[in-house]
């Protein structure tokens, strides 16, 4: 029921929190912080710049309020729990990571809502959705991304809770193929314009389970009345620094039932030695020299006769990358510029020079190159997975848990990042 031109701004978060503050940690005014520069009041004789002053940014979440979401407000469901949870942990943390919770309803146009957060949390229901009007037959998810992209500023982070189907409806039903090429062409376009305009801009990609017990609509519109687990998927859009606490530990706790499926996409400049930190592992056994005038060198590379393996350790700090662990853990997200030597990864207790994670490159004969070791721009495993690849039935091939037009989406999204660096980071290490 919804045409989902999703021309995200990457983190077309589906997330669809909402609004104003909570009511326990937000009693007063305090959801708005306001920071000034009083020369009078300050003892300093230089003027300190106001853009020299981290902003604290303001969270928007954009609700899609379409007849297709109908089924996820329709009595008790996790939909409502999670963005209540996530909500309330957000508002929780100290020191504030968000000046403010600005709830909306969206689908043909943006529509505030008045209530706090948690009471817009609380009141989601069909009768609600059905209340605050809007286009809710079809809503262009394309035009949805433009909408919260025109109505965001570069600080804000704006949160777009969705199902994020794509329906060509009756007219495209029959070419539906062309359909989501053409909704994927549009994605596309709108995120390059976003990132050329913010180097800093990236999207994180949160995708949920919550029972559907409602009205679910194919790609032809046709209806399907179920009760059962749909996912659902909240994006998150903005810049960088201001995601990352969004999406930490203390939000999204890997201990509790909220934790989803998360991929994030970064405009990250190429990072080398001089912007990452690195260090070959000092090798007791004698088996390769650091370089002295070089640390990211070693000499006299040898091959342990008792393993018949070569062996060398690089330590490596990773925790400036806004990237998934699981990502991070997996090799096949990783290139070795040759093929002679193999790569696997642990991560490491952090320890006083920060380090979070321990490269092993190993081999079985020492070929002497400037080896380069990059971590890849690439869709997760589970996009495809989790892919309805047809939209015509919800109830066969296990596409109940399946989204139609997902694999287009993100990568849309996954094509408009690598545009500008298709790694998250590549180091060198020479061996001789």
């Amino acid at each position: 029921m919804k045409k989902i031109f999703i021309v995200i701004g990457v983190c077309m978060c589906s997330y669809a929190c909402n609004k104003t503050q909570s009511r326990a940690s937000l009693k007063k005014d305090s959801h708005s912080i306001t920071y000034t520069n009083n020369k009078s009041e300050s003892k300093l004789s230089e003027e300190v710049s106001q853009s020299e002053i981290p902003q604290v940014p303001i969270l928007k979440i954009f609700i899609e309020n379409s007849g297709s979401m109908d089924g996820f407000v329709n009595g008790p469901t996790e939909f409502k729990n999670v963005l209540f949870r996530y909500v309330s942990d957000i508002l929780n943390i100290k020191p504030k990571i968000v000046s403010s919770i600005n709830p909306y309803y969206i689908n043909s146009r943006i529509i505030p809502l008045k209530n706090s957060i948690e009471t817009s949390i609380l009141k989601l229901s069909v009768s609600e959705f059905r209340k605050h009007g809007g286009e809710r037959k079809d809503t262009d998810i394309a035009d949805v991304i433009s909408l919260v992209l025109k109505e965001s500023q570069e600080h804000d982070i704006s949160c777009i809770v969705s199902d994020y189907i794509f329906s060509p409806g009756r007219k495209f039903c029959n070419n539906a193929n062309a359909y989501l090429d053409q909704q994927q062409n549009l994605i596309y376009a709108e995120l390059i314009q976003k990132i050329n305009n913010n180097s800093e801009f990236s999207v994180a990609i949160l995708r949920f389970n919550s029972l559907f017990d409602g009205v679910f609509y194919n790609k032809c519109n046709e209806r399907t009345t179920i009760q059962e687990q749909r996912p659902f998927f909240i994006w998150l859009l903005g810049n960088r620094e201001n995601i990352r606490p969004l999406i930490s530990k203390k939000v999204l706790d890997p201990n509790n039932t909220m934790t989803p499926l998360t991929h994030i996409y970064t405009n990250e400049q190429e990072i080398d030695s001089e912007s990452i930190q690195y260090a070959v592992k000092y090798d007791s056994s004698g088996h390769y020299q650091i370089d002295r005038t070089n640390k990211f060198k070693i000499n006299k590379a040898k091959i342990n006769p008792r393993t018949g393996h070569f062996t060398l350790k690089i330590n490596i700090n990773l925790s400036k990358l806004l990237v998934p662990s699981e990502y991070i853990m997996d090799i096949s997200n990783y290139t070795l510029s040759h093929k002679n030597y193999n790569l696997s990864i642990n991560e490491v207790a952090i320890n006083d020079k920060g380090y979070t994670h321990e490269l092993i490159i190993s081999s079985n004969r020492i070929i002497p190159t400037n080896l380069e070791i990059s971590l890849n721009k690439k869709l997760p495993e589970w996009v495809s997975e989790l892919s309805d690849l047809d939209g015509s039935n919800v109830e066969i091939d296990d596409n109940m848990n399946k989204t139609y037009g997902l694999k287009q989406q993100i990568s849309a999204v996954d094509d408009a990042f690598k545009k500008h660096n298709d790694k998250y980071f590549q180091i060198k290490i020479s061996i001789n």
